[in-house]
């Protein structure tokens, strides 16, 4: 702003979530994470977006959920621009045949926060009822080792917690695996795809019998695989959104 350009704040997590609204909204136990933090974390966000405010020109958020949290702070987000892939170096994998076991894994940097646990004990549950499954939780690899075990699961499972599908979940889709994660609803009225998202929406409710159902019908695993990819080139890869953003600053800072 002293040199006179314009100042455009891209908000991509936690530098907008606000943990007081999710400990609420999905009821986080008392040693979750964002319980122990959330005074000292919401002060230091509100502080910082009150400087914010004075010298930004755009707000854009990169999901929707970023937007009712920007609310909490006083601040009205009004542009979303998805998170973004570039497909080029995310090619579209066939889905693998099953033959004698389902192969699925879960990606998580943090367990409490993704719902690790439950995930990892429902599925004990159904291999103990005597569904051939093949689990494996997948954390402190690299990315792409995390790649390749997407590459060869049937299933991936992001988190059942909060409200929404992260990058992760996008590159399962992007490679063509059906995608389990919990979405929101609340979180529809400010987008105009929620139609089309392809991921297999459950929370802790639920999960163990949308897995259930998701593995008594295999023959449904092709037909997710090919709309998840065709979801991500729509909406999330890069050439999309660029184009998206392009016209955003076109129109709110050249003009």
């Amino acid at each position: 702003r002293f040199f006179g350009k314009k100042v455009v704040m891209h908000y991509l997590g936690d530098d907008i979530r606000n943990y007081k609204m999710l400990i609420s909204r999905y009821k986080l136990p008392k040693n979750h994470i964002y319980v122990k933090n959330e005074k000292y974390h919401d002060r230091i966000v509100s502080q910082r977006i009150k400087r914010e405010i004075k010298y930004v020109d755009l707000f854009i958020a990169s999901l929707p959920t970023h937007v009712d949290f920007a609310k909490e702070y006083g601040l009205n987000v009004k542009n979303i621009i998805p998170l973004s892939l570039n497909l080029e170096v995310l090619p579209f994998k066939k889905q693998p045949k099953i033959i004698e076991e389902i192969r699925i894994i879960h990606g998580t940097t943090n367990r409490k926060w993704k719902g690790t646990s439950f995930i990892e004990e429902s599925i004990k549950s159904l291999i103990h009822e005597g569904y051939p499954i093949n689990f494996k939780i997948i954390e402190n690899i690299t990315h792409d080792q995390l790649i390749k075990e997407i590459e060869n699961c049937h299933i991936y499972v992001d988190q059942i917690s909060f409200g929404w599908y992260g990058a992760a979940a996008l590159e399962s889709m992007a490679i063509g695996r059906p995608t389990i994660a919990y979405i929101d609803e609340l979180y529809f009225k400010y987008i105009d795809y929620e139609q089309k998202i392809p991921v297999i929406n459950t929370s802790k409710l639920n999960f163990k019998d949308t897995l259930k159902d998701l593995i008594n019908k295999p023959e449904n695993l092709n037909d997710i695989s090919l709309k998840s990819r065709k979801f991500v080139e729509d909406h999330h890869d890069v050439k999309v959104t660029s184009k998206k953003l392009f016209n955003l600053y076109q129109d709110n800072l050249w003009n």
